[in-house]
């Protein structure tokens, strides 16, 4: 745990098993859910815990419907976390599902709110843009057969393609704008200031900043700057 007032770390309790690539997303500023990744075998988990921060305590919880790492995560009105893609236990597949845990009803497990071609990545992007809205960006997957819009590097395809997924009717549909560069979020979790979507793309070594601007229309339009 870092602290901005020493400027400081401090060791966290260990996870009740060894993992690697799990994705963690915090709620409500005092919970660490830690999901999914990869054990000693380099198998992924299913597993699902959360850290107390206040007690220093790991919960388990119910875990994913599937086995998965590298997914993506998002906080969602401090209320959900959405899980999006994330490799699953076999070489070059993905999942395609998008599901959510309700932190106020944890024992009821996961709910898978929709399918789509776009959360098969792992590594992706995605942040609540409004509302009523996420946005799920770029990606990375291993792939033999490349698309038009997408990149490879050795084995590996990058993704530029941004969607939006509404979260009244969970439908899901393509933005009319993508990247400059197909890219990939290892470490970076995009967090949204003074109307600014920030992230670090790992796979460029850039910093991204998606500027939301307001539309009668509301229609999501995003400019790019790229920082190196």
């Amino acid at each position: 745990e870092y602290s901005t007032i020493t400027n400081t770390y401090s060791p966290l309790p260990s996870l009740p098993c060894p993992k690697f690539c799990t994705s963690c997303e915090i709620i409500q500023g005092k919970c660490l859910y830690s999901i999914g990744g990869f054990g000693t075998t380099s198998k992924p988990f299913h597993s699902v815990h959360k850290l107390t921060l206040n007690t220093g305590q790991w919960i388990p919880l119910p875990g994913l419907k599937q086995n998965l790492g590298l997914c993506s995560l998002c906080n969602v009105q401090d209320r959900y976390v959405y899980r999006i893609g994330g490799f699953t236990k076999a070489y070059a597949s993905y999942t395609k599902s998008i599901e959510r845990l309700d932190v106020l009803d944890e024992e009821s497990g996961w709910e898978v709110v929709c399918c789509s071609t776009c959360a098969e990545y792992e590594l992706c992007g995605s942040v609540q843009c409004s509302v009523s809205s996420l946005l799920i960006f770029g990606g990375k997957r291993f792939r033999e057969n490349l698309n038009e819009g997408h990149t490879q590097f050795g084995n590996c395809e990058f993704s530029k393609d941004c969607f939006e997924l509404s979260l009244h009717d969970n439908k899901i549909k393509r933005c009319k704008f993508s990247l400059q560069h197909e890219g990939a979020f290892a470490c970076s979790k995009p967090s949204v200031i003074s109307g600014n979507i920030l992230c670090i793309d790992t796979a460029n070594l850039i910093l991204l900043r998606l500027n939301l601007i307001a539309q009668a229309t509301h229609e999501l339009c995003y400019d790019f700057a790229f920082y190196s």
